[in-house]
Parts: structure tokens; sequence; C-alpha cells
């Protein structure tokens, strides 16, 4: 008989990936749902990067190792692109280079907030806002 799975604190049970082609799955982390790689590692996007292009290089990337690419077409939202300082290749989502962090534990974020890292999460929804409304019964 196989052993129990783990479940960790900071991570309830992996929710469905935004689009079911999507190279990362999503877990629910710090309350919401954030990106995280095949081995539950939380995902990260850095504030002080551009579309498609890191500014984490040389003591930053031994920190905070890239996302690499996985070998399959990207789905719309998700890139791959060149790092000039290692010539290796980097996943983005919506052109933010993702990267994981090395104090972290399967399922348990520990870098939120270190060095201008946030958690990489799913676009949300859209909502409409300032959409006209009408009373029931109206004929507007």
């Amino acid at each position: 008989m196989a052993p129990a799975p783990v479940m960790h604190p900071a991570t309830a049970a992996p929710t469905s990936a935004p689009q079911s082609n999507a190279p990362l799955g999503t877990a629910t982390i710090d309350g919401s749902a954030a990106f995280v790689t095949a081995a539950d590692f939380p995902v990260y996007e850095f504030s002080g990067d551009t579309t498609d292009v890191s500014n984490c290089t040389g003591g930053c990337l031994t920190t905070w190792p890239a996302v690499t690419p996985p070998p399959v077409t990207l789905p719309a939202g998700w890139t791959a692109f060149m790092r000039p300082d290692t010539h290796t290749m980097q996943l983005a989502y919506n052109g933010a280079p993702l990267y994981t962090y090395s104090g972290d534990t399967p399922g348990v974020s520990n870098g939120t907030g270190i060095e201008d890292f946030s958690l990489a999460r799913p676009a949300a929804a859209a909502t409409p806002t300032g959409a006209p409304t009408t009373m029931p019964g109206s004929p507007y």
C-alpha cells in the first residue's frame, strides 16, 4: 500500500492550471492561486524585470533560479526567451520572467516580498466594471 501524500501547511491541494496545456500548475498559497512547478515549488516574478527581459543576474540568479520552459508549444500568455547572460531559455507569463526561490521547499513560500519578488499568480478573470445595470422588471 502506497503511503499517503504529504500536504504542506502553506499549500492546499493543487488546483487546475489556468489552461489545460499551461506549462505550470497552480496551488493555493497565501490564500489564493499561485503558479507552482511540477515539483510543487512556488514560482515568483521580479518587479525589476521588463517584458521578456530578466534583470536578475549573477548572485541574484543563484538565489532566484530562472524557471526553464518545457519543450512544448506554449499557449497564449506564455513565452520563452533567451537570457543573454547564461544563454539559457527562461519561461515568462504575460511577459514577466519567472523564478523559484532557493529558500523554498515544495509547497512552502518563503520568498514573498524579498528583494521585490512576489508570487506569480494567474491572471484574474476579467470582471466588467461600470457596466450598466437594470432593475428586475425594467423595460430597459
